[in-house]
């Protein structure tokens, strides 16, 4: 189990910064997606989410600093544990999309972003995300789902 929640962790984090990379290059121009809602656009995410306190960069990064350690102690924990299969390959997704959107930080100073979703609300439309923070996203909803020892 241990050797799958490192391939899961691994493949999401590499796959993720490929696409980042690409896309920062300009290899991987603007385009919607033919037949789908979804527009590849590039955004650099100097904050948290929404840029929210990239005003403060030192912040962000120590921040992310410390949930970074906390994820992958947490997730150490977990591969620790008997059994909590789902708990364990949710904290292996979202790991790797953390261990992208670190990476990106501390390398870059930024978090590159390229995937919008085209609605008929202009404030969703203009949200921009990766593949990381999907996996963060579902990881994170897995986790809190299949944790051990639920209050019912």
């Amino acid at each position: 189990m241990v050797a799958v929640c490192v391939a899961i962790s691994g493949i999401c984090c590499v796959i993720d910064l490929i696409i980042k990379s690409k896309v920062d290059d300009n290899t991987i121009q603007p385009q919607n997606l033919k037949m789908l809602p979804i527009e590849i656009k590039k955004a650099h995410n100097a904050g948290f989410a929404m840029n929210l306190r990239e005003d403060k960069p030192h912040v962000v990064r120590c921040v992310s600093c410390v949930a970074m350690i906390m994820a992958l102690l947490y997730q150490m924990f977990l591969l620790g544990c008997q059994k909590r299969t789902a708990e364990k390959i949710s904290g292996a997704l979202a790991l790797g999309g953390a261990l992208s959107n670190f990476y990106d930080r501390m390398t870059r100073g930024y978090v590159v972003d390229y995937i919008s979703v085209k609605t008929k609300y202009k404030k969703a439309s203009s949200v921009v995300f990766n593949i990381a923070d999907v996996c963060i996203l579902l990881g994170s909803v897995g986790l809190l789902l299949f944790r051990k020892g639920k209050k019912d």
